[in-house]
């Protein structure tokens, strides 16, 4: 099954200000095993070693909307594979994560792809690692976009406001794009997803009117 919500993909799409991101939302209803990501296996477990290694379908989609050239800064990679994924499509790759086994595994798949690629500790809960991170995306060279998939679900508020900061940041004035795939709510879904309930379903209006 394919990880968007409609057949074709039907994202929602958000343009808020020439000097803002736009938001390109990818709606998930029923996530299949097949394309849940790493965030949703507990890295280290042997539940990490059932994520697929090929690059996921949104991945590809976006791949279709960023042009040759372009920076993809990847937030929550997980096991990097759609990282690795933008590295072989020829595009600079920076992937930010708070997880050091995550961290890893991306480094280590980069290394097969690119060899300019850089992975970095971010954590979305502090402000001035934030801000920081924010800043250091913001003087790339070229233009950017910021992809992650089901990060959000795995955000409280403040980390979700933070979030929003660091793609303003990042993204000021460059036309990039803040690509972002969830798991939204729908009638007869549990709101929580993942193992052990990790991860909260959103509604994805309200993510984009935030």
């Amino acid at each position: 099954m394919s990880p968007i919500a409609s057949d074709p993909p039907r994202p929602v799409l958000h343009g808020i200000g020439s000097s803002s991101p736009s938001v390109v939302i990818g709606v998930v209803r029923n996530m299949s095993e097949a394309s849940r990501p790493a965030s949703f296996a507990l890295l280290g477990s042997p539940q990490a070693n059932e994520v697929p290694t090929r690059r996921s379908d949104f991945a590809r989609w976006a791949r279709r909307r960023i042009l040759r050239g372009d920076t993809v800064v990847e937030l929550g990679p997980g096991t990097g594979r759609d990282s690795a994924f933008f590295a072989r499509q020829g595009h600079r790759v920076h992937a930010y994560d708070v997880s050091p086994d995550a961290r890893s595994r991306t480094q280590r798949r980069l290394r097969r792809s690119s060899t300019t690629a850089v992975v970095r500790r971010l954590m979305l809960g502090e402000l001035r690692t934030v801000v920081v991170t924010g800043a250091e995306i913001g003087t790339l060279p070229g233009r950017r976009h910021l992809y992650a998939r089901h990060l959000v679900n795995a955000l409280d508020e403040e980390a979700r406001r933070n979030l929003w900061r660091l793609a303003r940041m990042a993204l000021a004035g460059d036309r990039g794009s803040l690509f972002l795939e969830l798991s939204a709510t729908a009638p007869g879904l549990a709101d929580r997803v993942g193992p052990a309930g990790l991860g909260r379903r959103l509604d994805a209006d309200g993510v984009v009117a935030e």
